[in-house]
């Protein structure tokens, strides 16, 4: 049995703390786009603990999106930083005593992909190019 994102809730009975620290292939993600890749290895730390009936998982996860950019459409790295990601699983719900938190930690990196990127942090030098085809908000 692969011991990666495996908590065993009776080895947190009694006030015990489990450290997380982990760095990790992208490939548990299951991202494999044009549009969108993960190439840059997954870090996750963090501690899980008991707090009364339920299981209390508190993440920090960093890793590295590749995406095209909005306006030239060449690879850009976008930075993926969760702090403080604080997820609770009620002990009775958790089978076997063992909780896999793998699908936590891919929902919580998917959901922070922003929806769009550029180059050149923020400033595409191709914006002045395609500047002609956007139009000014009036307000």
């Amino acid at each position: 049995m692969q011991e990666t994102f495996k908590i065993y809730v009776h080895r947190l009975k009694d006030g015990n703390t489990e450290k997380l620290f982990e760095t990790l292939s992208p490939d548990f993600l299951g991202v494999k786009e044009p549009e969108l890749s993960f190439n840059v290895p997954v870090t996750i730390k963090g501690e899980a603990s008991l707090a009364d009936d339920a299981l209390v998982l508190r993440l920090h996860i960093e890793t590295e999106a590749t995406m095209a950019c909005s306006i030239c459409n060449q690879d850009v790295q976008v930075k993926i930083v969760i702090s403080n990601l604080c997820h609770t699983e009620e002990v009775s719900t958790i089978k076997g005593a063992v909780f896999d938190y793998q699908e936590v930690v891919r929902e919580a990196i998917l959901l922070e992909v922003p929806f769009i990127a550029e180059c050149n942090s923020g400033d595409c030098p191709e914006r002045a190019t395609v500047a002609k085809y956007f139009t000014k908000n009036k307000i």
